[in-house]
């Protein structure tokens, strides 16, 4: 159906206590996704979760788009020639 590129990257930022993964997809359209991840506990999701906005929005990550998953916008992208 075509080509996608996705980059990798396992870090532990710097004043962030959680590793992080983030995963950057490029499109043929030059379409770009991201998409950063961490763990927790399931006690930990509130916290964990606001303390990631926090540390993505201080370094000017944009959080107001439409969440969708990589799957999705791959598949997407490429059926729409079918």
């Amino acid at each position: 159906m075509g080509q996608a590129a996705l980059l990798k990257l396992r870090c532990q930022p710097t004043r962030f206590a959680r590793r992080m993964v983030a995963e950057l997809g490029f499109f043929p359209n030059d379409r770009r996704t991201l998409e950063p991840s961490t763990k927790c506990a399931p006690a930990e999701t509130f916290p964990a979760s606001a303390g990631t906005r926090t540390f993505l929005t201080e370094r000017e990550v944009s959080l107001v788009v439409e969440l969708e998953t990589k799957t999705r916008t791959t598949l997407a992208f490429f059926a729409k020639d079918f």
